[in-house]
């Protein structure tokens, strides 16, 4: 926006859809409905919104611009040959306007995939998932 805040009236929105789609499914595919099925939902909003609730506590020296682009917080133009880029890319949740660092991108895949904690995964991990028979 304007002031270079997050937009909070989206971030409400997506938080809705998640918990209505959270909702749904759990209504939908629950175990009387459809026995033997077992499913996880990811909300990778709830991971990232972590991130930048609280950045150093995941590493990151800086949540809110991009390491590579121009303009306003790095987000105006695109990460090209010209482009300012930072010092360290994992001190970073964004590389681009567009995409996570490597640094954010591994904590995402480990939230999702390992041990991630309840509200980005449930109603089980996606561990726990690959491992059901």
């Amino acid at each position: 926006n304007a002031t270079g805040a997050c937009n909070d009236g989206m971030n409400r929105l997506t938080v809705g859809l998640a918990a209505a789609f959270k909702s749904g499914l759990a209504t939908t595919l629950s175990p009387t409905r459809l026995p033997g099925l077992t499913y996880s939902l990811a909300d990778s909003f709830a991971g990232t919104r972590a991130n930048f609730d609280n950045p150093q506590a995941a590493g990151f020296m800086n949540a809110d611009s991009a390491c590579c682009g121009s303009g306003k917080l790095g987000a105006e133009g695109e990460c090209m040959r010209n482009a300012t880029v930072c010092s360290d890319r994992d001190a970073y949740a964004f590389f681009d306007n567009v995409h996570p660092s490597q640094r954010a991108a591994e904590l995402g895949a480990q939230a999702l995939f390992v041990d991630g904690p309840t509200q980005i995964t449930t109603p089980i991990s996606f561990k726990e998932l690959a491992h059901q028979r």
